[in-house]
């Protein structure tokens, strides 16, 4: 009873880790009509040899995939082979990238967004979510990186695309930023603002004066005596002072 229970509980952690580490990537081979996907294991068997650079992956003990070529073949006879194709989702969907590098790498990152669903920017407007550049390249445009930054627009090197293909997902550009200028000095400014902000919320409120301080203060002020007096008859028992009789004439 226990044997089986251990089995059962091996074999659900094992799906369950199997379905996370499910391949976005679908992966095909043609058949004698049409294209077939293969099945979620070994898509995802052969999304990892891809990306780990193999050039090729077992299918099973009669056939392999060669990966260099996009091919399944025999193991007995390597001129048998049938097409292999490897379909992305177009996880670049919602981005618009500038891309501010020499040509040549301008046509290779272009080529890539294009592929992945996204769009390249010919110049510089508010729709643009990032743009890359080089630490070599940014001096030129300087201009345009300014106003990206006020925008709050990530500016980020080439390899940050190699990470979203990797990944097959819009990455966390946080790794791959490139500084520009006076980012450090916008950040003290940022941060003296915030230390004057917290100086300021635990501050405490002055105290409007009471009547009497302020009569006080005033009398202090223009030296009046009768303040004074006013004060410390105010705080005296009241006598009354006898008033003479009237007496009648003889």
């Amino acid at each position: 009873m226990t044997t089986t229970t251990t089995t059962t509980s091996t074999s659900t952690s094992a799906t369950k880790q199997q379905q996370k580490q499910k391949s976005k990537a679908r992966w095909f081979w043609h058949g004698d009509d049409d294209w077939i996907e293969y099945d979620a294991g070994m898509a995802t068997k052969l999304e990892q040899a891809y990306q780990a650079g193999d050039t090729e992956m077992k299918v099973d003990k009669e056939r392999f995939v060669d990966l260099e070529n996009m091919l399944q073949r025999r193991y007995d006879d390597r001129m048998k082979r049938r097409g292999v194709k490897r379909e992305t989702p177009p996880f670049l969907s919602n981005v618009i990238v500038l891309v501010l590098l020499p040509p040549k790498a301008t046509k290779r990152v272009s080529d890539i967004v294009a592929e992945h669903g996204g769009l390249v920017a010919s110049k510089f407007n508010k729709k643009v979510t990032h743009i890359l550049t080089s630490e070599k390249s940014k001096d030129k445009h300087m201009d345009v990186l300014a106003d990206a930054r006020k925008l709050k627009i990530p500016i980020v090197e080439e390899r940050y695309l190699d990470r979203c293909v990797s990944d097959l997902d819009v990455a966390d550009p946080t790794k791959y930023l490139i500084s520009i200028g006076d980012d450090e000095e916008e950040e003290e400014e940022d941060a003296k603002e915030e230390e004057e902000d917290d100086a300021a919320a635990v501050g405490e409120p002055d105290t409007p004066a009471s009547d009497t301080d302020n009569k006080k203060r005033k009398a202090d002020v223009l030296n009046d005596p009768v303040t004074t007096t006013t004060t410390t008859t105010s705080s005296s028992p009241a006598t009354s002072t006898p008033t003479p009789s009237a007496t009648s004439v003889p």
